[in-house]
């Protein structure tokens, strides 16, 4: 009966203080009850020797993974040269088609997740954007950025060395 019913409440536009009351109380229960499944896998509950060994050793591989981006990063901006157009600060990436210049504050926000960035080149003296996919690996210490942000294939460039 109540699914026949909300069926019929989906078909219409506008409804009835009635019907509104009705719907209210149904997304009510749903939401209930969708917090009685949530507590119960919330809980604290006691983990064995075994379990104990598995979250460590995520843990740690986490924690090697962000050491191997720190290092990584290290090398891809120590001792590169940079540049400074209308009070921004730039690196300029070596061995692409045309002049591509990242600011600093776009390279600390890249992460090993692929992400739509603007670099921008110059035209008589004027800076203009153009949007790439760009991305960093932890184990390279170069940026992959592909110059179709629909057909996506990456090439590895570095920055400008000083």
């Amino acid at each position: 009966m109540p699914d026949k019913m909300f069926k019929k409440l989906a078909e219409k536009e506008t409804y009835t203080p009635e019907e509104k009351r009705y719907i209210m109380n149904m997304l009510n229960v749903k939401r209930l009850i969708n917090e009685k499944m949530n507590d119960k896998f919330n809980r604290t509950r006691k983990y064995t020797q075994a379990e104990k060994n598995d979250i460590l050793k995520e843990l740690n591989k986490r924690r090697i993974n962000t050491e191997k981006m720190k290092r990584a990063a290290e090398k891809r901006i120590g001792n590169k040269k940079i540049y400074i157009f209308k009070n921004k600060k730039f690196y300029k990436l070596a061995e692409m088609d045309q002049e591509y210049y990242m600011s600093l504050e776009t390279y600390e926000k890249l992460t090993s997740h692929r992400k739509i960035v603007s670099l921008y080149y110059k035209i008589f003296g004027e800076l203009r954007k153009k949007d790439f996919l760009v991305k960093v690996e932890s184990y390279s210490d170069k940026i992959f950025i592909s110059n179709d942000i629909l057909r996506v294939h990456y090439r590895q460039y570095r920055f400008e060395d000083a």
